[in-house]
């Protein structure tokens, strides 16, 4: 099975200018991104989506965590996610975000097991840390969605009008229940100041990408720091 991950960035940020290029554990925040969902097992390729103000910003962050680097729309993140899947050939699609530094190589692997046995459309793990999943979506019903949505909030976002024709797509959303209550994104200035606590603890021992399990252990032991 080839899979292709898009992980789309800007550098725009209302809340937090510039996040993705803030430092983290000694990298920026993107290629920290970027080497989790790298690390997956069953991802095959990586592209970086940006808007096209952004390329040039962006791409020697791609470029230095080995991944490719696509530039499209900046309003109309649906088209640029279908104009980014055209340069590999796969039919299997993980959606990623750029300011999610703590996304869980593991759990991304689980979701797209889940999503191939059930013959899925768009699958996602309900249940776990805001900022550790992903989205797995059949490129068929990636390029459906862009062609049929209007609505402007249907085309910021990827996913929204598959989700409002669930009668046209198998969704598949499982529970694992494992979330204790962690935030793991990283939109505000306490997002980041705990994510650089949470980086530095895991870069420190080598432990970077960090699997949710290690999270988990390190929550029960030292809750501050997810303060």
């Amino acid at each position: 099975m080839k899979v292709l991950a898009i992980i789309q960035a800007r550098t725009g940020s209302t809340r937090l200018p510039g996040k993705v290029a803030l430092p983290l554990a000694g990298r920026p925040l993107i290629q920290r991104v970027i080497e989790a969902v790298r690390a997956a097992e069953l991802v095959t390729d990586v592209v970086l989506a940006v808007p096209e103000g952004d390329h040039d910003a962006l791409a020697p962050q791609a470029e230095a965590a080995g991944c490719r680097i696509f530039a499209g729309p900046e309003e109309d993140v649906l088209g640029r996610f279908a104009l980014a899947s055209a340069l590999v050939a796969s039919d299997t699609i993980v959606r990623a975000t750029g300011d999610n530094p703590f996304v869980c190589p593991e759990h991304i692997d689980s979701i797209l097991r889940h999503h191939a046995q059930q013959g899925a459309d768009l699958s996602h793990w309900l249940g776990i840390p805001l900022g550790s999943g992903v989205e797995v979506i059949r490129r068929t019903a990636l390029l459906e969605a862009a062609a049929s949505a209007r609505l402007p909030g249907e085309r910021e976002h990827v996913t929204p009008w598959i989700y409002a024709n669930r009668d046209r797509f198998r969704v598949e959303e499982p529970d694992l229940s494992l979330d204790p209550g962690i935030r793991l994104t990283v939109d505000t200035r306490e997002d980041y100041a705990r994510a650089v606590r949470l980086a530095d603890f895991f870069h420190q021992r080598g432990m970077l990408p960090v699997r949710l399990g290690q999270i988990f252990a390190l929550w029960e032991t030292d809750p501050a720091l997810f303060c």
